[in-house]
């Protein structure tokens, strides 16, 4: 029996949509080594700490064959198969780039989540509902959208382009120079450091949200008030390299439910707001219909 046709239905039944368009106040860095060398190394530090978690949280951790397996596919996906004629030059090393795709550079939709992580750990919201933690893990998701706010399937989902007036940003701007502190085997020292710099651009990307979960998972929902507090204060955190210099900070262009599907099984529907001619706003009926939210 073919249950593919199912996925989907599914997806519609068990998840409500979130559209997201920022625009970025200043600059978004860069935060990908150019210097494939660094990039491995990088990659590896990475994988190596998330399997020593797993281990300590009892969890069966990857096995050395499986991070080189990942660090090649992240290696081939910067720097072609082709690796050995990427620029080795010193000043390579210390220079920051977007990841590219046919279209221009791009973020990942992991960036995205990371930050929606933070601003729910640092707002308390894991602590405040239980479960939501575990329902942030492995039940969120997020995807890069088309100029409607829709999502995008495949390969193209997992990668957010950047926009300026209407059209996607086919190369980085420029790039900005750093002085880095770095501590080596000689002790202490200072670099400059090269990143990557896209201006006044905006991104849009869909969150999907768990819904229609068990009754006993009621306190684990991603609602629209959690949504906003943690895009709220994600404008002032920002997204790419850099941060902490005031980097990658954004506003909110756009931010809208299209779905409107019970948090809890059995539960109402949460509504949805729909534009009337005056300019102001009056709830649909809750009747489990998708639609457009206004906010």
């Amino acid at each position: 029996m073919d249950l593919t046709d199912n996925v989907g239905e599914t997806l519609l039944k068990t998840t409500n949509l979130y559209t997201v368009e920022i625009e970025f106040l200043d600059s978004v860095l860069g935060g990908n080594p150019k210097n494939p060398e660094v990039f491995r190394t990088h990659i590896e530090s990475s994988l190596r700490r998330e399997a020593k978690r797993a281990n300590k949280l009892g969890l069966e951790p990857p096995t050395e064959e499986r991070i080189q397996e990942i660090v090649g596919r992240r290696m081939k996906e910067m720097f072609g198969a082709d690796v050995e004629a990427t620029i080795d030059a010193e000043t390579e090393k210390t220079r920051t780039i977007f990841k590219i795709n046919k279209a221009g550079p791009y973020i990942e939709p992991r960036q995205v989540k990371a930050m929606i992580r933070e601003m729910a750990s640092t707002q308390g919201l894991f602590v405040q509902h239980r479960g939501l933690k575990q329902t942030f893990q492995h039940l969120i998701g997020v995807v890069a959208a088309d100029e409607d706010g829709n999502p995008l399937d495949g390969p193209a989902g997992q990668q957010i382009n950047f926009y300026r007036d209407g059209e996607v940003i086919t190369e980085a701007d420029d790039y900005v120079e750093m002085c880095a502190h770095v501590m080596g085997p000689q002790g202490p020292r200072s670099c400059i450091k090269q990143h990557e710099r896209i201006v006044g651009a905006t991104i849009r990307f869909c969150i999907r949200a768990p819904a229609n979960l068990p009754k006993n998972r009621a306190t684990a929902t991603f609602k629209d008030e959690e949504v906003v507090k943690i895009l709220t204060h994600g404008q002032e955190d920002g997204l790419g390299a850099c941060r902490s210099q005031g980097h990658g900070k954004f506003w909110i262009v756009r931010l809208e439910r299209l779905t409107n599907i019970p948090w809890v099984k059995g539960g109402k529907a949460p509504g949805l707001k729909k534009k009337i001619e005056n300019g102001s706003v009056e709830d649909e009926p809750d009747n489990g219909a998708t639609g457009v939210a206004y906010a």
